[in-house]
C-alpha cells in the first residue's frame, strides 16, 4: 500500500481521479492507517508521523497576538519554500511584527523549517473540515499563501467560511498539467477560484489559472520570487568558507564563468546538457557545478558518462577538497 500512496498524499495530486466525498474518505482511511504506515523512515512514513501531532504544535505554538497580523504560508517542498521565503522576507520588511506561521508537505523541507522565517513550523495537518476547522480556529490567519500550484481544497473551504483571503505566489501550472483535467477541475477548481489573488510567474501560467476558473483580474504576472532568494543569497555569500573551496581549487583553469545548476531533475538534464554543449562553443572556459534534486540512488556515473561524451571532465564531489583538476563537478 505504501508504493500506491507515497508521494500521492498531497491533495492538488491525490485528488485527481476522485469527488470531494470519496477524496475526503481516502484521507480518513489514510489517517486511521497511519499508525501502521508510520514504521521506517521512508518518506511516507516520515510525512505521516509529522502529520499526526501538526494539530497539536500549530495549536500550542501560534497563539497569535491581537495586534500582530498572522500569516500562514505553506510549500509543498524545498524549492517552493525556498520561493515562499523570498516573499516573507520582502513582508517582514515592511510589515514589521507579523506573525509567519509556516506548514510544508514533503519531508524534504524538514531542514527548511530550522531556518525559515517563521514564528512556528509544522506538516501541514490532514486536510479534513474536523481537522483543518479548528486549526484555523486556533492560528486564526489574516491571510493565507500558497505556492506554485498546492492548493488545499479543505483548507481553502475552511478558510473561504471564515471569510480568511488566500492567495497563491509562484504560480505555475504547466501545459497538460494534472489539475487541468476534468477530475482536477472537478476537485479543485473551488478552490482555486476562491483564490483572491494569483502571482504567475509568466503569461503563459497566469492564463493557465483561468482553466481552473480564476477570473483574469486576479491574475498578476510578476516572475519567479525563487530568482530574488537566489539573488540574496548569492550576494551573502561567504566567499571564505571551507565549502567554497570547490570553486577555486576544484576547477581546473581560472577565470573561467561557473554555472551552478542546482536541484535538477533527470527532465531537467536531457535539456541542460545538450545546450550547455552549445553554450561551450562560444564560451569555452565555462564550468559547471550540478546538484540533482535528490542524490541518494542517483545515477551520477550515468550522468557523468552523459557529460564526458560533450567533453566534459566530470568528477563526482564526495568531500571537499577531494577533487582537483575538473570543469564539472557532480
Amino acid at each position: 500500500m505504501g508504493s500506491l500512496v507515497e508521494g500521492h498524499l498531497g491533495a492538488t495530486s491525490f485528488g485527481m481521479a476522485l469527488p470531494q466525498g470519496l477524496y475526503r474518505i481516502v484521507l480518513r482511511a489514510l489517517r486511521v492507517l497511519s499508525p501502521v504506515l508510520t514504521k521506517g523512515e521512508s518518506k511516507l512514513a516520515r510525512g505521516l508521523r509529522g502529520r499526526g501531532d501538526a494539530y497539536e504544535r500549530l495549536a500550542a505554538a501560534a497563539t497569535p497576538l491581537a495586534d500582530r497580523p498572522v500569516v500562514w504560508v505553506h510549500a509543498s517542498s524545498v524549492g517552493e519554500s525556498l520561493q515562499a521565503r523570498a516573499v516573507i522576507d520582502v513582508l517582514r520588511g515592511r510589515i514589521p511584527g507579523i506573525h509567519v506561521v509556516f506548514t510544508f508537505f514533503s519531508p524534504s523541507a524538514e531542514a527548511v523549517q530550522e531556518t525559515f522565517p517563521a514564528d512556528v513550523s509544522s506538516y501541514l495537518p490532514w486536510d479534513l473540515p474536523e481537522v483543518m476547522g479548528p486549526v484555523l480556529d486556533a492560528v486564526r490567519p489574516d491571510v493565507i499563501v500558497f505556492t506554485q500550484r498546492e492548493v488545499w481544497p479543505t483548507l481553502a473551504e475552511e478558510a473561504a467560511t471564515r471569510g480568511v483571503p488566500t492567495v497563491l505566489i509562484a504560480g505555475t501550472m504547466p501545459q497538460g498539467a494534472g489539475r487541468l483535467s476534468r477530475p482536477g477541475r472537478i476537485l479543485l477548481g473551488p478552490a482555486f477560484r476562491s483564490l483572491r489573488a494569483v502571482a504567475a510567474i509568466s503569461k503563459e501560467d497566469g492564463d493557465r489559472f483561468g482553466l481552473l476558473g480564476v477570473e483574469k483580474d486576479r491574475v498578476t504576472v510578476t516572475g519567479d520570487p525563487g530568482i530574488d532568494g537566489v539573488r540574496d543569497r548569492a550576494a551573502r555569500i561567504d566567499r571564505g568558507a571551507p565549502h567554497m573551496q570547490i570553486f577555486g581549487t576544484g576547477f581546473r583553469g581560472e577565470g573561467g564563468p561557473i554555472l551552478v545548476a542546482g536541484s535538477t531533475w533527470p527532465s531537467d538534464e536531457k535539456v541542460l546538457i545538450p545546450a550547455l554543449a552549445r553554450v561551450r562553443e562560444s564560451v569555452p572556459g565555462l564550468r559547471l557545478v550540478l546538484a540533482p534534486h535528490e542524490p541518494g540512488g542517483y545515477d551520477f556515473v550515468g550522468l557523468g558518462r552523459r557529460l564526458a561524451a560533450d567533453g566534459w571532465t566530470p568528477a563526482l564531489l564526495r568531500k571537499v577538497g577531494e577533487v582537483h583538476g575538473v570543469d564539472a563537478i557532480l
